[in-house]
């Protein structure tokens, strides 16, 4: 059995320095990451959605932007170093065939979780050139969207051109965490 999971925050333990993610994660239980490519591989995972996690209410006090980027720039080298045991999807070839009986070796999708790193929808543009293909507008209210966790509010207009380059791009959109405003707009869009 072959298995598409579709959000690990697996990066995220990378924002305070690295860890083996290639090899496996030989810090004690507890202290590890809840996946590593031995075992994503040894549990029959075909696509990893790798979720960059960077929203203002977490991480205020950090270059939010730049520690996006370095997320991205995390994974391509962790397929870099693979040996070609994780490959990134950047087409919808890529991702249809990913899962096919004959595909060995994991794929990886890039997806931001929460626009935050962006400065405006255009900015997306260059987060797809850096392999981006999945983007949730908003994790906690910002200035593109509302959510289940804030005031409920719906898009914002740069949200609603956020959404809009999505789909002009082929960048999937996640709704998750939308407020029901929100989720009916981008439903619409």
């Amino acid at each position: 059995m072959r298995f598409f999971d579709a959000h690990c925050d697996v990066v995220m333990h990378s924002y305070d320095g690295p860890f083996d993610f290639i090899a496996g994660d030989a810090r004690p239980v507890g202290k590890r990451s809840h996946v590593d490519l031995p075992r994503l591989e040894a549990g029959g995972h075909c696509v990893q959605l790798f979720a960059v996690f960077v929203t203002r209410r977490y991480h205020a006090e950090r270059d939010i932007p730049r520690l996006a980027r370095t997320a991205i720039a995390t994974i391509h080298g962790w397929a870099a170093a693979s040996e070609g045991r994780l490959r990134l999807i950047r087409t919808a070839a890529d991702l249809r065939g990913a899962c096919a009986d004959a595909a060995p070796g994991l794929r990886g999708l890039i997806g931001l979780e929460g626009a935050d790193p962006l400065a405006d929808a255009e900015e997306l543009r260059e987060f797809f050139d850096l392999g981006v293909r999945l983007v949730i507008p908003a994790w906690d209210d910002n200035h593109f969207s509302g959510t289940v966790f804030g005031a409920g509010g719906g898009l914002t207009d740069e949200g609603r051109k956020l959404i809009l380059l999505a789909e002009e791009l082929h960048v999937m959109v996640d709704v998750s965490h939308a407020s029901d405003a929100a989720f009916d707009q981008i439903v619409a869009l």
